[in-house]
């Protein structure tokens, strides 16, 4: 939008989608991205409120649950109420005790399905009561379903109601092949058989061995044909098995009921997702889910109370009333470097009985999103400090903190601005950190920042006569456009001075941009630092108008400087 939008308005290009109001929709509650082989700092660095147009956002939180299937009965209402707060409780962690790293969460006994031992079958039966009597009827289908965590449990389900059904079942496999685009990825193609790609089991993927029956419920994994209703997460019944194509039944949508026919296609695998709204749902928990937005995914798909039946089993088999979600808040913390014994910290005076290995001061300041780490600090413990940061203090709280572990600027990242709300800072703070090891970090004192003063000298705002050396520039829409800037006066006979061939800047978003010095004296004596300056301004989101400051300390001489706008 930006590259039309500045033919219209000039200076559109430098905002986000060229000032134009863009609505994005989601819910914080539901899992978090996954990201292949990342830890805790990937997945975070990978949601939404991380990016850098974050703070552009207005943030509306809708306030009524329009699932839930409100009456004109003032009890029943309240009742779904209730509930919805429930359901909210669950996904933001409110429920329940936290015992090694497992939420204990009680399942209200209404919610229970009774179990007879057989557990698919008692669930089958709760959700789809007269299963047999009803094969056929595409309006049974529509608004039930049964959730369960893994692959393995789904198909499990699916082969018991497979075998509930009479009739003769027909076979259909797949023809695998390695996609046409990794040919130039440079792996063996050779351990890549028939055999290998054909036992792969993946969510939005069938299996290579499909077994179906009429009479079964399906659903689409792609989008078909839109207009005719065949799109992904459309349901139907089977009605015709072909060699080649299916004759279905639709289910749910506004062409339920209508009659269609499915060919083979070729499939790649993609992410299929089920945002429908039921009437009935089962959760299956066989195993305990990962995490409670992956509970909450489930339980939020039903319109009533009376509509939700859970059953879940413990590591035995047996039926549960309490129900165990694993989560990943637990703090550890090795006694001693060379013993693989370690004891969990949940508790702050429990801290206070070891002596800290280390400490450093941080400033926590308004207008800066990342929290700046000593550098001395991050060197003599670099190779024991974690991506992610556990911070507790004397009231229990427990935060996480991502780090970037960079030797240039080691930054505190995505968490930082939340460390305001969770421990209380007020504006402008500063903050004593210590350090037991593994990552774990008490949070001794805090005090506001009453003067520049006192900020240490590792960080960009230190300021002291004969420790660094401060130079301003006025930014122009002249040099902001320039891919290179020219430099004059003391800025320039500093660079000068000190005969870099290259500095290395740094903003208070995160950023940091390397620039070549060009030194040139005919026919002109001129200092250019470039290219790449006006991208550094776009990503740095300075403006014309903003006054810089470059900060370089002397006490260290270094090709590394800060830059930050002076309001």
């Amino acid at each position: 939008m930006r590259d039309v939008m500045d033919k219209i308005v000039v200076g559109s290009s430098r905002l986000p989608f060229g000032g134009k109001t863009v609505v994005l929709g989601g819910d914080f509650r539901q899992i978090l991205p996954v990201v292949p082989k990342g830890g805790r700092a990937d997945i975070v660095h990978a949601v939404i409120n991380s990016s850098i147009l974050w703070r552009r956002c207005t943030l509306l939180k809708l306030s009524q649950n329009m699932r839930l299937q409100f009456s004109n009965d003032i009890e029943q209402n309240q009742a779904l109420v209730e509930f919805g707060k429930w359901i909210l409780d669950i996904s933001d962690g409110k429920l329940g005790n936290s015992e090694d790293g497992e939420t204990i969460i009680e399942i209200p006994e209404d919610l229970r399905v009774k179990s007879s031992g057989n557990h698919i079958g008692d669930i089958v039966d709760a959700i789809y009561p007269n299963f047999i009597n009803n094969v056929g009827d595409y309006t049974f289908f529509q608004h039930r379903a049964i959730l369960t965590p893994t692959l393995n449990s789904v198909d499990k389900v699916n082969d018991y109601v497979m075998a509930m059904l009479p009739g003769e079942e027909k076979e259909y496999l797949s023809c695998d092949t390695v996609s046409r685009c990794d040919e130039d990825v440079v792996i063996d193609q050779r351990w890549i058989t028939t055999e290998f790609l054909n036992d792969i089991k993946c969510s939005g993927m069938p299996n290579h061995k499909l077994k179906l029956k009429v009479g079964v419920p399906i659903m689409l994994l792609r989008n078909i044909d839109i207009s005719s209703g065949l799109c992904n997460g459309t349901r139907l019944i089977v009605m015709d098995l072909c060699f080649n194509v299916i004759g279905a039944e639709i289910v749910n949508g506004p062409h339920h009921g209508e009659k269609v026919f499915i060919p083979r296609i070729s499939l790649t695998p993609s992410d299929t997702t089920i945002g429908q709204t039921l009437l009935n749902v089962g959760v299956y928990l066989p195993v305990p889910v990962f995490t409670h937005g992956q509970l909450y995914v489930a339980i939020s798909r039903v319109k009533t109370r009376q509509g939700l039946k859970i059953l879940a089993l413990d590591e035995s088999g047996s039926i549960y009333t309490i129900y165990l979600v694993l989560c990943c808040n637990l703090l550890y913390f090795a006694f001693d470097s060379s013993s693989q014994f370690e004891y969990k910290m949940s508790l702050y005076s429990d801290y206070l009985k070891l002596t800290p290995m280390a400490s450093f001061t941080a400033i926590y300041l308004s207008n800066q999103i990342f929290g700046e780490v000593d550098p001395y600090f991050a060197k003599e413990y670099d190779s024991d400090l974690l991506e992610s940061w556990s911070v507790i203090d004397y009231k229990d709280k427990l935060h996480v903190v991502a780090y970037n572990k960079s030797s240039i600027r080691p930054l505190l990242t995505h968490g930082w601005s939340e460390m305001k709300d969770v421990f209380g800072f007020e504006t402008n703070h500063e903050i004593d950190f210590v350090y037991y090891g593994k990552s774990v970090f008490g949070l001794m004192c805090s005090k506001t920042l009453d003067c520049f003063c006192q900020v240490p000298m590792y960080h960009s705002r230190f300021v002291k006569i004969g420790y660094t050396m401060e130079f301003y520039m006025n930014v122009t829409l002249d040099n902001i456009v320039k891919p290179f800037l020219n430099v004059f006066g003391s800025f320039e006979d500093y660079l000068r001075s000190c005969n870099f061939e290259f500095f290395i800047v740094c903003c208070d978003n995160g950023t940091m941009h390397s620039f070549d010095i060009s030194l040139t004296e005919i026919p002109f004596r001129t200092t250019s630092i470039g290219i790449g300056w006006d991208d550094f301004c776009t990503r740095g989101e300075f403006f014309v108008g903003d006054l810089l400051c470059f900060k370089f300390t002397l006490f260290n001489p270094t090709n590394v400087a800060f830059v930050f706008k002076l309001s």
